[in-house]
């Protein structure tokens, strides 16, 4: 029994790994298209107060180094329950800072307040850093030089967009919605090509028969729905606002071939992109 409960506890920092950053909301695509950590640090810190009241981040300055700290405001929680979600947080959040760095945000420590180390082998190896438990905060430990290490997929236009839309209250509602959550992950996808109800599906870690279930019970749509309501939502503003061929805008809406787009415009709204 111990070993199996250990076990679980390990595999808890791979599975994290295997994580991307599909689904994570329009706070994901906030974090990631800040401009460096400190803008992110700030971000998150602001925005989680509203978007995550049970789990908090705080940015303070201890001496030479800086805290990003988790605080759980969750009294009903049993030990264990607090355990795993403040142990979770800095997991989740040293992997995605990992890939939206390509690998340059480190940590000097990480700090656990929970006195159960069984796993500080594989918490070492995970964070490539010192974990000291029994500490007096959850937090990662970071030099002030990292603040400046920049965010690969950094966008100030649509960073400014979403700090818009998650400052708006109508926007906290939404949030939660399945069919919200699969636009992002289809918007996301798009420029690499059509996004299919199976690898949709995979952020979801279900197959495609139990997302399309969930999407008509909830939603009366199909996945086919909201792929084309994305794609004619994008290509109705980047004809207004952007200044891109006919096949640029293909390419951003995953079409291979101009002509597609043009077809599936005109099947939509009734008259050709030009015309329109």
């Amino acid at each position: 029994m111990i070993i199996l409960i250990f076990f679980r506890r390990c595999f808890f920092y791979h599975l994290i790994k295997t994580q991307g950053l599909g689904a994570l909301g329009s706070m994901g695509l906030l974090l990631q298209t800040a401009s460096n950590i400190k803008e992110l640090l700030s971000d998150l810190e602001i925005f989680t107060k509203s978007y995550a009241p049970l789990a908090q981040w705080f940015i303070r300055p201890h001496g030479d180094l800086i805290a990003i700290q988790l605080v759980v405001n969750a009294s009903n929680l049993t030990a264990r329950q607090q355990r795993i979600v403040t142990e979770f947080g800095p997991c989740k959040l040293f992997h995605l800072l990992q890939i939206m760095t390509n690998g340059q945000f480190k940590c000097e420590s990480i700090s656990f307040i929970h006195s159960d180390a069984t796993t500080r082998q594989a918490a070492e190896q995970f964070f490539q850093a010192p974990v000291d438990f029994n500490a007096d905060m959850n937090a990662l430990w970071i030099r002030p030089k990292t603040l400046k290490v920049p965010i690969v997929f950094s966008n100030k236009d649509m960073h400014a967009l979403m700090r818009e839309k998650l400052s708006d209250p109508s926007t906290l509602e939404l949030e939660s919605s399945l069919a919200n959550q699969i636009r992002i992950i289809i918007s996301s996808l798009l420029p690499s090509g059509t996004p299919t109800v199976e690898e949709v599906a995979r952020y979801f870690h279900c197959d495609k028969r139990t997302l399309q279930r969930h999407l008509r019970r909830e939603h009366d749509l199909s996945f086919q729905d909201l792929l084309s309501a994305v794609r004619l939502e994008k290509a109705q503003h980047y004809l207004r606002t952007a200044n891109m061929s006919m096949t640029q805008i293909a390419y951003l809406l995953g079409y291979s071939d101009p002509s597609n787009f043009s077809r599936a415009f005109r099947a939509l709204v009734g008259c050709s992109v030009r015309e329109w």
